[in-house]
């Protein structure tokens, strides 16, 4: 079996297989100064400066890979650009001696606030390489820090967007992009040379970014002078830097342990199979410079169809069914076989339409697989089989991909022409959401008997709470649960709702998630779950329970209009249930003493609404003009008091003083010395 180097449950960017780094460290070779001298001797030759010849060298992973490239060159143009040829190598190439393009779409708005400011390329006059002239700045220290604050601005940017970083940090670049040779005239008649990033800034940030490796790094290698002799080539200090990336590559080569660190090292130092344009064919004046925009036009704003969310999800999901199936870990049942699970959670619709399984087995398997026991085998193979598919987003793993994908494989077994199709699947993915649903077994156990477990664990969940442990649903809870909301989201009437977006004032703004939460953790929810899986397996629209009585029934006839359950009603209805579990869990007194104490609450519930009610009386005006009300209307006339209600409040209020001043002596809290009223 392939290893994988060191993947911990919690790490959500998986790791490469130990035989791909193997492979990637095998093409880190060693560099004699012969090979120095003839690739830039080769480079020259094709026409390109000497200053990025000079620099070309320090690129090739493999220099005997790039001497060869090099000599076919000569013989073969390739097409740079739509209407461009040119000659051009693939290499795998060394990403520290890469320049993050000092020329970058991205930048293009900054510049015209005043942000960005570094000068557009330009080309050399025999249009051999781009040019940056930046020989105004004081020194070449001067320019470089200029470059590095400047390139703040493209670098912040792909910081937040890029889904990218996480993944090259951990396994370097794995696509290899396009670079062009520029120089950067400095002060003092100074030039140097190499390659810029050109389409791959990104992938250069994070594979640099990650190892140390800043701008102005780049530019000072650069500023070093190119040997001449073989001392001179065994005493560079790229030299230095290179061999030390070769001596981890050959230990892993030979099977030798390294560190994490030194591994991802190796990973980040090489971005493979990059094309090297070494020269452009003049074609009708067209500059170097022209020739690298529209390159990098057709690469990033030439845009591929994209996919729908649905289709991501698919393709995903199977990764992960085939993964799960490929090592053995589908879930196990006595009489069903691996191959109806499998099919099961891949092409449900013909096993449930021939009656070999329900609607709601589909949901359990789906959940059992995508939203397993943290951990677990199947819970640490999930997000490796995701990647396998492309880069996981930061954004899709705080949203939920789990759920996401559990979701995308239940509604493969929902009618395609169900009403609110989209609105039931975003309601079911933010249920599948709860904790409480992770690690559901696989089971078909009848319904009675799967409530009547689910009722058993729940009062060992109660007896939990009321002990202070940590409750814990059971295997029957959790199962009840999903089959019971599976009919709640696609049964003939939608009978769980997403909430509204932004809440609704005075409104059950609570999840379908909170929703199921609750179902799950009272005896009526529990029954209620269990109704709604006897009428969805029979095609018939769920009914709501009697709140007083609640009893799940096995029933072959339409509920009343009054008892279909609709979302409105099941949450009005849950709120009542949480309500009479609690009170019949704490008892209710209805002594003489308890009955006067609530009643003396709703008093002073009205008596607050009378208060409102008469200082609202006292606002009321007319209005003088435009901007300006005159005086209270009571204030100027009055108010008429037909129903003697000053007559009766002072009673109740005489009435109300007489029983608190019996309370007051009867406690022993009267003080006869004062006579004064509050």
């Amino acid at each position: 079996m392939t290893e994988v180097i060191s993947q911990t449950p919690e790490d959500e960017v998986p790791g490469i297989a130990l035989i791909e780094l193997e492979a990637r460290a095998k093409r880190l070779k060693q560099m004699t100064f012969g090979q120095y001298k003839a690739i830039r001797q080769d480079v020259i030759d094709l026409g390109t400066p000497p200053e990025v010849a000079s620099t070309l060298p320090w690129l090739a992973a493999d220099p005997q890979a790039m001497v060869s490239a090099l000599r076919a060159a000569g013989s073969r143009e390739e097409i740079i650009v739509r209407g461009v040829l040119g000659r051009a190598i693939e290499a795998d190439v060394f990403t520290a001696l890469i320049l993050r393009s000092l020329e970058n779409m991205r930048a293009e708005e900054h510049r015209y606030r005043g942000t960005f400011n570094l000068p557009r390329y330009t080309s050399l006059e025999d249009n051999t390489a781009l040019r940056a002239d930046l020989s105004a700045h004081p020194s070449a220290a001067a320019v470089t820090a200029y470059i590095s604050e400047q390139l703040q601005v493209v670098d912040g940017y792909i910081d937040r967007r890029s889904p990218y970083g996480e993944d090259i940090r951990r396994n370097g670049i794995r696509r290899g992009g396009v670079l062009f040779p520029v120089v950067i005239d400095l002060p003092g008649k100074q030039r140097i040379g190499g390659f810029d990033s050109t389409d791959c800034y990104s992938r250069t940030l994070f594979a640099q970014q990650h190892s140390g490796i800043t701008v102005p790094h780049v530019l000072n290698w650069w500023l070093e002078y190119p040997p001449t002799t073989p001392k001179e080539f065994k005493d560079h200090p790229l030299k230095a830097m290179r061999d030390k990336l070769v001596a981890v590559a050959e230990k892993i080569s030979a099977g030798k342990s390294v560190s994490e660190e030194e591994s991802q090292a190796v990973l980040r130092a090489v971005m493979p199979k990059t094309m090297l344009v070494l020269a452009v064919r003049d074609t009708e004046g067209l500059g170097i410079d022209e020739v690298r925009r529209r390159l990098v036009s057709e690469r990033h704003l030439d845009k591929q169809l994209e996919f729908t969310t649905d289709t991501k999800n698919e393709t995903r999901a199977e990764a992960v069914i085939a993964e799960v199936a490929r090592r053995e870990l589908l879930p196990e049942h006595p009489t069903i076989a691996q191959q109806d699970l499998l099919e099961l959670l891949e092409n449900p619709r013909p096993l449930v339409d021939a009656g070999n399984f329900h609607g709601d087995d589909v949901a359990v398997m789906a959940a059992a697989v995508f939203l397993p026991t943290p951990r677990s085998p199947i819970d640490r193979l999930i997000f490796p089989a995701i990647a396998s598919r492309g880069v996981i987003a930061p954004d899709d793993r705080r949203k939920g991909l789990r759920s996401e994908l559990a979701a995308q494989v239940i509604m493969r077994v929902v009618d395609a022409g169900i009403g609110d199709r989209e609105l039931r699947k975003s309601a079911l993915e933010r249920a599948l959401r709860n904790p409480r649903l992770r690690g559901v077994v696989f089971e078909d156990r009848p319904v009675p008997e799967l409530l009547s477990a689910a009722l058993a664990e729940f009062e060992e969940f109660e007896r939990a709470k009321r002990r202070g442990d940590p409750p814990v649903w059971g295997l029957a809870m959790r199962q009840i649960a999903l089959r019971g909301a599976f009919y709640l989201f696609f049964g003939r009437n939608l009978g769980l709702d997403r909430s509204p977006v932004g809440g609704k004032v005075g409104g059950d703004n609570r999840e379908p998630t909170q929703i199921i939460e609750r179902l799950g953790t009272t005896t009526a929810g529990l029954h209620q779950l269990a109704q709604a899986i006897f009428d969805g397996r029979k095609g018939l629209t769920v009914r709501l329970l009697d709140a007083d009585a609640p009893m799940a029934q096995d029933l072959d006839t339409k509920p009343a209009e009054d008892d279909v359950l609709t979302d409105t009603k099941l949450r009005v209805w849950l709120i009542g249930a949480v309500a009479k579990a609690d009170k019949d869990r704490r008892g209710e007194d209805n002594s003489a003493r308890a009955r006067v104490g609530r009643d003396a609450l709703r008093a002073r519930t009205l008596t607050e609404e009378l208060e409102d009610t008469v200082s609202q009386i006292g606002t009321h005006a007319d209005t003088v003009d435009a901007d300006k009300k005159g005086r209270p209307y009571v204030a100027l006339n009055g108010l008429r008091d037909p129903n003697k209600l000053r007559h009766r409040l002072s009673k109740l209020s005489k009435q109300l003083s007489n029983w608190h001043t019996a309370h007051e002596v009867l406690n022993g809290n009267m003080d006869f010395g004062d006579g004064d009223e509050e």
